[in-house]
């Protein structure tokens, strides 16, 4: 067991408990800070070119499909606040996942990364509020790993936060009359794998929006489960809505410090 202290963006300290050995992760550097607006091209008419990147899985633990999937695949190409809508399908496998999500960062340069992932189980969005540097698999991966109590980065800090906005987007989703809640625990999975890779890749890129959505099972796939008592669900279309709404609030926001939220990279 590891007490990891590390310092927020203002200077506060965060003691987290880590348990388990610290193993070999091969390194990630910090992604290069965006150099926005290139040459020729400025103001508003630059800003509106850097897409926003929303990712999903593929399917895995043996189900034919995965929800994130489904919902990301919805918005593909659209615009939304003026930005186009970039998707990803990322696999469901340590390592592989988060190389693809912040290469294709790198490549498209957006102004704002949901990634989203589906949580059997849970009945709202469910918007994560910090990821930890643990991995523990109760089922392997697609490619077969399971680790236990490994860290996701042997030289990482303990844990980073989201800088999403995430008090006003819970606002504007229960204005909406969506199922909302504030998590703070992404898991141990590959989910949590990612959202921690992503903040750890983007920990020098304080002005890009990043974070982790877990959404609730589609009814078809709960109908399947067979549970009693049933397995909680959402329709895609009311995910649709709810990622629609998360990007349109993220991208108008201009902070969360006027509710009293600090935003720091890392815990």
């Amino acid at each position: 067991m590891e007490d990891h202290v590390a310092r927020g963006v203002r200077g506060h300290k965060f003691s987290v408990l880590i348990f388990g050995e610290p193993g070999a992760v091969s390194a990630w550097p910090a992604l290069r800070k965006f150099r926005w607006p290139p040459a020729g091209l400025a103001g508003e008419t630059a800003a509106q070119m850097q897409p926003v990147l929303l990712t999903g899985f593929e399917s895995f633990g043996g189900e034919s499909v995965n929800a994130s999937a489904l919902a990301i695949s919805a918005l593909a190409g659209t615009t939304i606040t003026g930005r186009r809508v970039e998707t990803m399908l990322l696999p469901v496998i340590f390592g592989e996942s988060s190389r693809r999500l912040l290469a294709e960062i790198e490549r498209v340069r957006p102004a704002l990364v949901v990634c989203v992932g589906q949580a059997a189980g849970r009945a709202e969005i469910s918007l994560e509020r910090i990821a930890i540097n643990l991995e523990e698999a109760a089922i392997p991966d697609n490619a077969g790993q399971a680790p236990s109590a490994r860290p996701v980065r042997g030289d990482g800090p303990a844990a980073y936060w989201s800088t999403l906005p995430i008090p006003p987007l819970r606002d504007a989703l229960r204005a909406a009359d969506i199922a909302v809640g504030v998590s703070l625990s992404a898991g141990s999975y590959v989910c949590n794998h990612l959202f921690y890779e992503l903040m750890h890749g983007l920990r020098e890129q304080a002005d890009l929006p990043a974070g982790f959505v877990h959404i609730p099972v589609t009814p078809a796939q709960a109908a399947v489960a067979n549970r009693v008592p049933p397995m909680p669900s959402m329709p895609t279309e009311r995910v649709v809505a709810a990622l629609r709404l998360i990007i349109e609030t993220s991208l108008g926001a201009t902070g969360v410090d006027d509710d009293g939220y600090s935003r720091p990279k890392s815990a």
